[in-house]
């Protein structure tokens, strides 16, 4: 009787996309400056319109003194209004704060990461750095961060990406943690703590992870790519197929999870040669290169005996 063969070195393709880390990502931009709301221009363009009038009149109008003056209370009400929204804001956030607990609180502020004014330079040396793939001295710069600033979402997540790369998976592993642990609806951290998991076979908490990372920001098809791996070496297929399908739903160009799915209808059983050889020339067409292995697969799906 024959039997599927899969030995390691064909089953390593499921890998095929886990080793990618997103580094691009709103938690490392800084707060946006010199920012004016609407309002603002709206309530005192009026005030800006009439000054140039008044300075070409040799003698100011009545209908223009009555504008300036109509104009003088409306930024007047405006400010009054800006004020007492915020005390009652402000009273309403006291309130809040006093009542919620802690760890909902540090969620809360690190939900909006930003890097500390005093440490641009650092976080700019460590982009450079990493960009250049040098990848000690950007984790030198973090470290340096994080020293001053030891809640520092932004140079945690960062540092956890950077041991990543340099495969030092359990480092990685241990600065995601620290993420997670002061952010924990940080959808970037829990993606890439479930990669450093995975890379470490611990596929239990690379999915604990993953599956977090994707409710928290249910549009990334990376995430859902990865987790579909996970779920794959985890030998629950449904579930990875489910997660390659949704990948490829929200980024219809996405080859690796094309791919993905290719090599787990191929390696089925029985093997679904129809959708995984349609699934293959999807990964080709999106610019993956050809894979031989799997080609042999899909050649010869029962493989030889054992």
């Amino acid at each position: 009787m024959k039997s599927l063969s899969y030995p390691a070195s064909q089953r390593k393709l499921l890998f095929r996309g886990a080793l990618e880390v997103a580094v691009a990502h709103p938690v490392i931009r800084g707060p946006c400056e010199g920012y004016l709301h609407p309002l603002t221009i709206l309530v005192f363009s009026p005030v800006l319109s009439i000054i140039p009038a008044m300075a070409s009149d040799s003698a100011p109008s009545k209908t223009t003194l009555l504008l300036l003056i109509a104009a003088i209370l409306v930024v007047v009400a405006f400010v009054l209004g800006l004020a007492t929204s915020y005390l009652l804001l402000g009273n309403k956030s006291a309130l809040v704060s006093s009542t919620a607990p802690s760890a909902e609180r540090k969620a809360d502020l690190a939900l909006k990461p930003r890097l500390p004014d005093d440490m641009r330079d650092v976080g700019q040396q460590a982009a450079d750095y990493f960009k250049k793939r040098e990848f000690n001295e950007a984790a030198g710069c973090y470290q340096r961060i994080i020293d001053k600033y030891p809640d520092c979402l932004y140079a945690w997540s960062n540092l956890g990406v950077d041991r990543f790369q340099q495969g030092r998976y359990t480092d990685a592993k241990a600065a995601l943690a620290q993420a997670v642990k002061l952010s924990p609806l940080d959808a970037f951290s829990w993606a890439n703590l479930g990669l450093a998991c995975y890379q470490l076979r611990q596929y239990e908490p690379a999915i604990d992870a993953l599956e977090k990372a994707v409710t928290l920001d249910p549009n990334d098809a990376k995430s859902h790519n990865y987790l579909g791996c996970c779920y794959s070496q985890a030998g629950e297929k449904r579930k990875a197929e489910e997660q390659y399908k949704k990948a490829v739903e929200l980024d219809p160009k996405f080859g690796d999870a094309f791919f993905n799915l290719a090599l787990l209808y191929a390696t089925a059983t029985p093997p679904d040669l129809m959708q995984a050889k349609a699934c293959y020339q999807q990964a080709l067409d999106l610019g993956v290169a050809k894979d031989e292995r799997l080609e042999k697969l899909l050649a010869d799906p029962v493989g030889p005996q054992r």
